[in-house]
């Protein structure tokens, strides 16, 4: 979540030689409904005291994801809400392995004579990506540049219909690695969820000149490719070694630039 959100509520200031550390709020809080119920996402970090051999620190690394349906939710809605999330974190990412540390469930849950929402229950996800996106923050969409627009993502998320268009990220790259290979399946993935999208949308390519234009550069740019002198290559074309060379040349160059 540290690539989405950036801590902020640890203040330090120095002050006549001294370090006051302060706390501030931090929260992004946004309401909104979908699929037929009210969803309040909130997102905020949180300050950790950590002791060590030379003393005490303070540390504000953790963030927190917390998302509360009004109307309660039943235990077979837990795993589509989870990938959702996960869904959506991704697309802000552009990186497919992202996952959270933990993943808790909240309940209404009462403690001396107090009603309070707290978790319950540990939710155990199998995950298939070896490690986490070591993409920067300043490369991701973050949720306070999404703004109000994290409604409408998560709304064309969760009401995803089977077998009809919906908001699709298959051509979202597996990994850092992957982000630097296209590949002819890659090309179709992408066109695929343009027509999803268009599908969503209600446009059409006759009733949109710009959207023309677009799809027919598509077509052109595989159909080049294809009878061209060098087509794009099958990722499975290459040798393994081979194509680590190729990254690694690629990060090379990105990081000359930034």
């Amino acid at each position: 979540m540290g690539l989405l959100f950036i801590p902020n509520k640890l203040k330090i200031n120095l002050a006549e030689g001294k370090y006051i550390a302060q706390c501030q709020d931090d929260v992004f809080h946004k309401t909104f409904a979908a699929g037929g119920k009210k969803y309040n996402l909130t997102i905020y970090s949180s300050i950790e005291e950590r002791m060590g051999v030379s003393g005490k620190s303070l540390s504000n690394e953790k963030v927190v994801l917390e998302i509360i349906v009004e109307e309660g939710l039943p235990l077979t809605d837990i795993i589509p809400l989870y990938h959702a999330i996960n869904k959506m974190c991704q697309f802000l990412t552009f990186r497919k392995n992202v996952f959270f540390d933990k993943v808790e469930l909240l309940g209404d849950l009462s403690y001396s004579g107090y009603d309070v929402i707290d978790s319950f229950a540990e939710l155990h996800v199998v995950n298939e990506f070896r490690s986490m996106t070591e993409k920067p923050w300043l490369s991701c969409v973050l949720f306070k540049e999404i703004n109000d627009g994290i409604g409408l993502l998560f709304k064309a998320i969760i009401e995803e219909k089977e077998k009809k268009p919906h908001f699709q990220i298959d051509f979202l790259p597996d990994s850092d690695e992957d982000a630097a290979w296209i590949t002819p399946e890659k090309i179709r993935r992408i066109c695929t969820c343009l027509e999803c999208e268009a599908a969503l949308q209600s446009i059409t390519i006759k009733g949109n000149k710009n959207f023309k234009e677009l799809a027919n550069r598509i077509k052109d740019i595989v159909k080049d490719h294809k009878n061209g002198d060098s087509p794009l290559p099958q990722k499975g074309d290459l040798d393994p070694m081979e194509f680590k060379k190729i990254t690694e040349c690629y990060y090379k160059k990105v990081d000359d630039h930034t």
